[in-house]
């Protein structure tokens, strides 16, 4: 609920950036920052990946739907983008990887805990 909470006057989740640069700082700081970069860029990878998934999902879902936005090429881009994707993340170095995938198990767990101790919150939230 902290994260959340909108600035009055910018409607920005401030209390959410204000946590998110604090936490980049102190692992600036005590880390490596090319730990940090790599692992930040990776992650907005993975995201990127699940984008370029969705439309190919949603592509094929609503093939016969005539309001679909539709641009040139059909799936040339969303099938280029996961083969890139996929490419750039076969190329990081073995401790990269494992770093990455520890982040995202932490992460993940962390949310489920969440959720699981407030279960009515995240899903009223979510109805919203």
């Amino acid at each position: 609920k902290p994260l959340s909470l909108v600035h009055s006057k910018f409607a920005t989740p401030y209390v959410s950036i204000i946590s998110f640069t604090t936490l980049a700082c102190f692992f600036a700081i005590t880390g490596e920052f090319e730990h940090l970069a790599m692992l930040s860029s990776s992650s907005v990878l993975l995201i990127y990946l699940g984008v370029a998934l969705a439309v190919i999902k949603f592509r094929l879902q609503r093939q016969n739907d005539p309001l679909a936005f539709r641009i040139p090429g059909g799936f040339v881009v969303p099938v280029l983008s996961v083969i890139t994707i996929l490419w750039f993340l076969s190329n990081l170095a073995t401790e990269k990887m494992i770093g990455m995938v520890i982040a995202i198990a932490i992460l993940s767990l962390a949310y489920h805990m969440i959720r699981y101790l407030k279960p009515d919150s995240i899903s009223d939230e979510s109805r919203n």
